[in-house]
């Protein structure tokens, strides 16, 4: 909907009406539009494992030669039992979102060693490739619950 102003002070008196909502009622929209971004974003990630991602050095021959004795695939990097992918996990409050994960592995993965593990990251990449999307996605999920709501 498209309002036209006759002046300014109609804009300005327009500005400071009263909120639609209380900050309980937008916290709780926010809420729910952040769950929605913040599980897209971790199924982004956890797509990310067993799956080369640009950047990513191949898997030494050492470490192929070691999953095949323990019986993993020879060449899926960081998804041997599927443990690590699945400790990513979302975590939504009122007003913020995070995904991460709380295995320590997981920042030697991200980050890479000085004992010679390279940086294999699973969330700067989520986030480099799939952030604009994360962002239109909570757009389009608040814009669409307001309109509900209305």
């Amino acid at each position: 909907m498209v309002r036209d102003f006759k002046s300014f002070n109609d804009f300005n008196l327009f500005l400071k009406r009263k909120p639609m909502y209380s900050v309980t009622e937008e916290n709780t929209l926010i809420g729910e539009a952040l769950t929605e971004t913040a599980k897209f974003l971790q199924k982004k990630a956890k797509e990310k494992f067993g799956v080369y991602q640009s950047g990513w050095d191949e898997l030494a021959k050492a470490t192929k030669e070691d999953r095949l004795r323990k019986g993993y695939t020879e060449n899926d990097p960081l998804l041997r039992s599927g443990h690590l992918r699945d400790t990513v996990e979302m975590n939504v409050s009122e007003r913020s979102a995070s995904i991460g994960s709380d295995d320590p592995v997981m920042i030697y993965q991200e980050k890479g060693t000085a004992r010679g593990i390279p940086p294999r990251p699973v969330f700067l990449i989520t986030f480099y490739e799939d952030g604009e999307e994360a962002v239109k996605l909570f757009t389009k999920t608040y814009l669409s619950l307001i309109r509900g709501h209305l």
